[in-house]
């Protein structure tokens, strides 16, 4: 591979959007901080460990999570080093699958509510149906008792 890796990649973007560089620190037994400020909001990551062998790795790794929360819309991982690259489209189908879960809870909620309606609805006119049968029955009775009383 012989593109930018994310710690440069990230520097472009900040630079090209006029925020300040990034500023990375070490951590008590072992790791990086990576802290950045975007339009007056600090930002602050962390990484003790990863899936990479070396420390400038996990710099790396810090990069590519920043990048990804600037803007996950803009398909940056596509000039990233491949285990970054899907990195990235991990958390994107991760973050996919969230959205998809909500609203799949919200349907099925709409869903329950509008069957629950319907059952009331036809419950209340079953109910109806019943009254009037029920005074239908009274009315024949009491016209069969008159007929009854008057012979």
């Amino acid at each position: 591979w012989t593109g930018q890796t994310p710690q440069r990649t990230l520097d472009a973007v900040l630079r090209k959007s006029k925020w300040p560089r990034a500023k990375y620190g070490k951590l008590r037994g072992g790791g990086f901080n990576l802290s950045l400020t975007i339009d007056k909001k600090h930002c602050k990551w962390e990484a003790r460990s990863s899936d990479f062998t070396k420390d400038s790795s996990l710099k790396d790794y810090l990069a590519t999570q920043a990048l990804y929360e600037v803007d996950p819309t803009v398909q940056m991982y596509q000039v990233l080093p491949r285990p970054f690259r899907e990195l990235w489209l991990s958390w994107s189908t991760s973050k996919q699958q969230e959205i998809n879960d909500a609203q799949q809870l919200v349907a099925d909620t709409r869903k329950k509510r509008i069957e629950r309606m319907i059952a009331l609805i036809a419950e209340s006119q079953s109910n109806t149906t019943m009254e009037e049968v029920r005074l239908e029955d009274r009315e024949n009775e009491s016209h069969v008792l008159a007929e009854n009383m008057e012979s």
